[in-house]
């Protein structure tokens, strides 16, 4: 059910967007779908935060490396 209506949502802004953002973490599995129905791009937050963090702590590694 959750999953239907969230994939009706994108169907219906896919022709009135560029892309499709998802800041729910529960949406996030649904991204790769999302995008093959709608043929749009689609972020999610919570992997953007998590690719974020994980950057800044290489790179503190890296300052205390040295």
């Amino acid at each position: 059910m959750h999953d239907e209506k969230v994939f009706d949502a994108g169907r219906e802004l896919a022709g009135k967007v560029d892309l499709i953002a998802f800041a729910q973490a529960s949406m996030t599995r649904l991204a790769p779908r999302m995008g093959e129905l709608t043929g749009r791009s689609v972020l999610t937050s919570p992997r953007l935060g998590i690719e974020r963090a994980r950057d800044v702590l290489q790179s503190l590694r890296q300052e205390g490396g040295r």
